[in-house]
């Protein structure tokens, strides 16, 4: 293997920091550890082993010199006050000790899950995780897999607990290959000269306004972004193979988010956005329109150390962040005003451009889902009431994710003795944003599996609908409605990007899709709240209102007050004022018919709390609130 490939370069630039599992202090040469067990990955360790030594603006800008430089540009991505690297770090001799625990037993404190000490015991069961992943697929493909595997909860570096070594690693490996592909477009020989490239980070949602006006074609939508992944990879990541890189749809190292929406990282915004305008113009799209946020990050100059070793700080990074959407040719070429619509979505098109299907006057994107059958089939889905489920991210996400970063860091600090501010996040948040994107993908991984617990082998009575960076939907009959939304909540506790939550209750017929601008964002107040729509009428639960429920649900359960006792109550609310009901409880506690705990009472301050008058809402109110206690006490629950 004397003469190594792209591939043997992207693969070792992707494991170039394995040895920090083992030995930290000496983790670049990881060829005699016992990750290298096969003649491939030796050759891989042997090609990392030298990543961190130094760089003269004078050095040739060979493939080693790259991947050297690829570390130290992902290192200044953070433009941290501590990424100065290759320089020996000083600490102030009252947290030396601090510093040395924190090297011996490295902490990670992810965006999602619990926090992690990896002390001697932990990261020796890691390393045996390491060999026997390693050992049994040596490829480009499972390299990756163990980045988001194994190594997506072990962190990169002790000053910087949020942020795991799996994303420095790909992140290096991408930055390796665009590094490599600007020098050789522009001739470039030494390392002082590899300036003005820039990263380009898209987050890319297909046309959500639209979605959320035709939500029952949730099928044809989801279709459609499928496809335009496989666009995006056959016009934009095909070709790479041609320089010496292979890989696969579903592994492709240069994608970090894959859902309704998509992330991926590029070195051409111009070529990214012309490619998704021709996406739109192609003859079977179901999408007019495409949003796009693009954080690009331009290399303005190297920085040099006294001694001439190049490396990266804050000031040699310009970070810019544009939102754009991509339209297609005929929205460009369209001129002046129609009173014409489409009679599905509503928009304005020119008469001669509509197709009639039916009664119905369609524009071309409505009548090709029409034809394809691309509506959302509901039909024995579940009987009776619906759930819609809508979890909305705080956004922006890069502004969340660096909030909820100080936080971690303040955290540990804590923890570990340190003072208040020698911890913090990187300045640029580049990693932040790509590490909150992947623990949000793996907390909505979660819940899928947990909709596929309830639905069962035959799927029915619980779907997830949607995952978009900033929001995810679900749907499910009444009985799992509830039972998911126990686990969600739980769920969202481990989440530190902070969640909204919109639940909407309601019969199979209901439009639903008329009231998603309520669940679509997050809420900048921070509430849960939670709709039961029946006949016209609409009744909001806070959370707070909810948790009541599930505890006068359980103290029901406990005490034995029976469903034909609740459903009793339930009539009476309806036609009876607060103080009217409220005797009737006392009535029936005194007579042993409410229990003979203190459920009576518990159940009379929860129905005080609502927010309810003595009108047919504030009555219809109560008596939902006693109908909700009644369906998820214990005996109700299947």
């Amino acid at each position: 293997m004397e003469n190594p490939s792209v591939q043997d370069w992207f693969q070792a630039a992707l494991l170039h920091d394995l040895g920090k599992t083992r030995d930290w202090g000496h983790h670049a040469d990881w060829s005699k550890m016992p990750y290298a067990s096969t003649d491939t990955l030796k050759h891989i360790a042997d090609l990392a082993r030298e990543h961190h030594e130094s760089v003269s603006p004078t050095s040739n800008l060979d493939d080693i010199t790259l991947l050297k430089l690829a570390d130290r540009l992902q290192k200044g991505l953070y433009a941290h006050p501590h990424a100065q690297d290759f320089e020996p770090r000083s600490h102030p001799p009252e947290i030396a000790a601090q510093a040395k625990q924190l090297l011996d037993a490295p902490v990670f404190q992810p965006y999602y899950g619990h926090s992690v000490t990896w002390d001697e015991s932990r990261r020796a069961y890691l390393e045996s995780e390491i060999v026997a992943f390693l050992k049994n697929d040596p490829t480009l493909e499972n390299f990756l897999r163990l980045q988001r595997e194994k190594l997506y909860t072990f962190p990169h570096t002790t000053y910087i607990p949020h942020l795991a070594l799996g994303l420095h690693q790909q992140i290096t490996a991408v930055l390796f290959f665009f590094l490599r592909r600007h020098a050789r477009r522009h001739n470039l020989t030494q390392a002082s000269q590899l300036q003005g490239f820039t990263l380009y980070a898209f987050t890319i949602t297909p046309e959500p306004l639209a979605f959320f006006s035709r939500l029952r074609y949730l099928n044809a939508y989801v279709e459609a972004t499928q496809k335009l992944r496989a666009y995006l990879f056959e016009r934009l990541f095909r070709p790479i193979q041609d320089e010496g890189l292979t890989f696969t749809e579903q592994s492709n190292p240069f994608q970090f988010f894959d859902g309704t929406s998509l992330a991926l990282l590029y070195d051409a915004d111009q070529i990214v956005m012309d490619t998704l305008r021709s996406y739109l113009d192609e003859p079977d799209t179901l999408l007019d329109s495409i949003n796009v946020q693009i954080h690009s990050y331009r290399l303005i100059k190297w920085g040099e150390t006294k001694s001439k070793t190049l490396y990266v700080g804050a000031s040699n990074i310009e970070r810019i962040v544009r939102d754009m959407t991509a339209l297609p040719t005929r929205a460009a070429q369209f001129a002046g005003q129609t009173e014409t619509r489409c009679m599905n979505c509503g928009v304005a098109t020119p008469a001669d451009e509509l197709t009639t299907l039916g009664t119905k006057n369609l524009c071309v994107t409505c009548a090709q889902i029409e034809r394809q059958k691309g509506v959302l089939n509901l039909e024995g889905f579940c009987e009776g009431y619906l759930g819609w489920v809508f979890l909305a991210f705080q956004t922006p996400l890069l502004d969340a994710a660096m909030e909820q970063a100080q936080a971690i860091n303040d955290e540990v600090a804590a923890q570990m003795m340190m003072p208040p501010g020698y911890l913090t996040p990187s300045a640029t948040g580049f990693d932040e944003y790509f590490q909150a994107l992947t623990h949000i993908q793996e907390f909505q991984a979660t819940c899928d599996k947990q909709i596929e617990t309830l639905g069962g082998k035959e799927a029915r009575g619980a779907k997830r609908l949607a995952h978009f960076t900033h929001l995810a939907i679900y749907l499910l009959c009444e009985d799992n409605f509830w039972k998911f939304l126990a686990f969600l909540n739980q769920e969202r506790k481990k989440l530190r990007i902070p969640t909204t939550l919109r639940a909407f209750l309601c019969h199979a017929r209901y439009p639903v899709w008329s009231l998603m601008e309520r669940g679509a964002e997050f809420d900048s107040k921070r509430r849960d709240l939670y709709y039961h729509i029946a006949e016209g009428s609409v009744v909001m639960f806070t959370s707070t209102d909810v948790d009541t429920i599930r505890k006068l649900a359980t103290l029901a359960s406990t005490e034995n007050v029976t469903s034909a006792q609740l459903s009793s109550l339930v009539q009476v609310a309806l036609r009876a004022s607060m103080q009217e009901l409220f005797l009737e409880i006392d009535v029936k506690a005194r007579e042993g018919k409410l229990g003979r705990g203190g459920f009576a009472g518990k159940l009379k301050d929860g129905l005080a709390a609502l927010q309810a008058d003595d009108g047919f809402g504030g009555r219809e109110k109560r008596a939902i609130f006693i109908k909700y206690v009644k369906k998820l006490r214990g005996e109700d629950r299947r």
